[in-house]
């Protein structure tokens, strides 16, 4: 556990919200056009193949790359898929829901929307219980957990020899982030 991901729990349990999840809550009718393009350029994150494991959110990003406008419906599949990918084994297996809207791929109600929502709120709220009586916590520096990365980004291709090299080097934050 970084520090930086501890105050990101205490943040959100406090009720804090940021503009994913702002964007996400909000119906679609109700988006501006502005919201609508940072959902565009902010919902797709994820590895590659998260949208050939998820087809429905591939064909969402497809549509997207091609500058093809999304529909209401759309745009409220994307505010699902955006969270729905995100959940591990043991949150499908904890809420079988989230399995069943996985299948179900598109179309979603506002009210399923909504419940997803919910279970991300409920998760983040029993998190800490996970962690209160653990014999040991290990912390890293406060917001960069791989420091090699933060010095050289070119170090990602001992793990990933195919992975393109955005050249960022950071050594000062670095030596900071050790401080």
């Amino acid at each position: 556990l970084v520090p930086s991901l501890l105050d990101q729990w205490e943040f959100y349990q406090g009720g804090g919200e940021d503009l994913h999840q702002k964007l996400s809550r909000c119906p679609p009718e109700q988006l501006r056009p502005a919201e609508c393009k940072w959902m565009l350029d902010n919902f797709f994150h994820g590895h590659p193949a998260s949208f050939h494991w998820f087809p429905a959110w591939g064909k969402l990003r497809a549509q997207a790359q091609m500058d093809r406008f999304l529909n209401l419906q759309s745009l409220r599949d994307l505010q699902v898929w955006s969270n729905l990918a995100w959940f591990g084994a043991t949150a499908l297996q904890d809420f079988p829901e989230l399995k069943e809207f996985r299948q179900k791929g598109e179309g979603f109600t506002e009210t399923e929307k909504q419940r997803v929502l919910q279970i991300q709120v409920q998760i983040l709220k029993e998190l800490p219980l996970l962690y209160k009586n653990l014999p040991e916590i290990s912390a890293s520096p406060y917001y960069h957990p791989i420091l090699p990365l933060l010095i050289q980004t070119a170090h990602a291709r001992r793990c990933m020899p195919g992975v393109e090299d955005p050249g960022f080097s950071a050594i000062e934050d670095a030596r900071l982030q050790l401080k």
